[in-house]
């Protein structure tokens, strides 16, 4: 696997979630060092983790199972659009407790960013055939924002912010939305494959 494909996976959100942190609060005020530890326990340490244990065991469904076999009967888009209907039903407990005005709302903004985020598993998925990728991406966007077991990247250097986290969703659906754009929507699936009805036609699964 290309250096490039790990060097996109574990920067492109980060990055873009930073700069929007950066337009939205400014730079952060954190110290060298506190930088340092954002970097390491909430960026680095909280993707290993929730790579290992979480992250890597979603995809394999989501991506693996579902989502594969969704674009081989219905095409990319619809594909990413289904699997982020389910992958959002998936987070409902996350959002109960804020009570039912909030779930009105939150569930929809939900909806609107996970489908680019599916559109960029898929593209990456397609491109090279890696589930191994594709569970990494979802790990490093999580620990961008919330982290896995602790706080992530964004509350780290930016302390007392907890609303920061949610730039990190919206980083994953912008660095989707591009993907989408450069694509043209194709998802890096070939042309006469895209909505070809063959489970055949969709990439070999592997978990390297």
């Amino acid at each position: 696997m290309s250096v490039g494909w790990y060097a996109l996976v574990l920067l492109a959100v980060p990055i873009t979630a930073v700069v929007l942190a950066a337009i939205f609060y400014g730079l952060p005020a954190a110290s060298a060092s506190s930088t340092l530890s954002a970097v390491l326990g909430g960026l680095i340490v909280e993707t290993a983790v929730g790579f290992i244990t979480i992250n890597l065991w979603e995809e394999l469904a989501w991506m693996g199972f579902i989502q594969a076999r969704l674009q081989a009967h219905r095409g990319v888009m619809l594909a990413a659009f289904l699997t982020a209907a389910l992958f959002t039903l998936q987070h409902v407990p996350l959002f109960v407790g804020n009570g039912p005005g909030a779930l009105i709302v939150m569930l929809p903004a939900f909806l609107v960013l996970a489908t680019p985020f599916r559109a960029l598993v898929g593209w990456l998925y397609n491109r090279t055939g890696s589930l191994f990728l594709v569970g990494l991406v979802h790990a490093v966007g999580d620990a961008t924002g919330f982290g896995g077991f602790n706080e992530g990247l964004l509350p780290r250097l930016y302390p007392g912010n907890h609303d920061v986290a949610f730039l990190a969703l919206l980083a994953q659906a912008l660095v989707g939305v591009a993907v989408i754009a450069t694509t043209r929507a194709g998802l890096g699936r070939p042309a006469a494959l895209r909505a070809e009805p063959e489970i055949a036609a969709a990439p070999t699964p592997s978990i390297v």
